[in-house]
């Protein structure tokens, strides 16, 4: 091998190790509750539960994902059931207590609501992001902090407390997108309204109406927590934003897609519905960037 040549190979490895490095160093952390740890655990990933209570879920979903499409990150859970973050204000673990380069907050399902005029969950809510938010960048100055932005609940539309489900996910959309621009943080995830998304493209099925929209279940059999499909759909986004890539670009046949039973136009479809999305809120992440 000539000197240049070797000089060459050389230099190649070292960048491929500085890269390795950089990928295993991301270290990314979902905050929230069943909305973030359902559906279930597939054992298609690692994701370290940082309070020993549940794995598995979205953040499984995501890290395979990442996979997929060549990132390896280090992918860490703090969720309860029913949490709210001014719980997780109120347990913030030692195991927390580290330099962050993602983290990713989910609110209760409600909580960033007015419901019967009653505006203290939401003030809750902003008052418990910012502590949050204190807490991550005092361990790193450069985190991103995304915001989760959950779903409307087709069982709340049918016991009447809402309307519908577009008033709803409004509703929760511009509270999130509030809380993100008073904060200046990285931006919101629209996971919710790509599930709405869903429905009103014929792709899934709004459990509150008597109409089957389509042959896809983006919520469980309860109406309330996300379905495996609609966990693979939250994933798909949060791989879109955080890598700032086109999900369409993973192929349809993967582990995850696989370990929640989707066929590969099912997966295709998902992954146009989350690139739709990413696309029309694009100028929201650009825009609180640039703060």
């Amino acid at each position: 091998m000539s000197r240049f040549r070797f000089l060459k190979t050389a230099v190649s490895l070292v960048l491929l190790a500085g890269s390795a490095v950089s990928l295993c160093g991301e270290r990314i952390l979902f905050v929230g509750n069943s909305f973030t740890f359902k559906p279930k655990r597939f054992g298609i990933a690692r994701v370290e539960s940082l309070n020993g209570r549940h794995n598995g879920g979205v953040p499984e979903l995501f890290s395979a994902l990442a996979r997929e499409a060549g990132h390896d990150p280090e992918v860490s859970m703090l969720a309860e059931g029913a949490a709210t973050l001014a719980q997780h204000v109120a347990y913030w673990p030692k195991s927390a207590q580290r330099s962050w380069d993602v983290v990713i907050l989910q609110e209760q399902s409600v909580g960033p609501m007015v419901l019967n005029g009653d505006e203290e969950p939401r003030r809750t809510f902003r008052e418990s992001v910012a502590v949050l938010q204190q807490r991550v960048t005092a361990e790193n100055p450069e985190v991103q902090i995304w915001m989760f932005e959950t779903w409307a609940r087709p069982n709340m539309v049918m016991k009447g407390v809402v309307a519908d489900l577009e008033s709803m996910q409004a509703e929760l959309a511009a509270s999130y997108r509030a809380v993100a621009h008073q904060f200046g943080l990285a931006g919101v995830v629209p996971v919710g309204e790509a599930f709405v998304a869903t429905v009103e493209q014929g792709w899934a099925d709004n459990p509150a109406t008597e109409v089957e929209e389509g042959p896809l279940a983006m919520w469980d059999e309860h109406a309330y927590h996300q379905s495996a499909a609609g966990g693979y759909l939250a994933a798909l986004l949060f791989v879109g934003r955080i890598y700032d890539l086109d999900p369409r670009e993973i192929p349809a046949d993967n582990r995850a897609s696989r370990a929640v039973h989707l066929s590969d136009k099912e997966a295709a479809q998902l992954a146009e519905v989350a690139w739709q999305q990413l696309q029309q809120h694009a100028g929201e992440a650009e825009t609180l960037a640039t703060k």
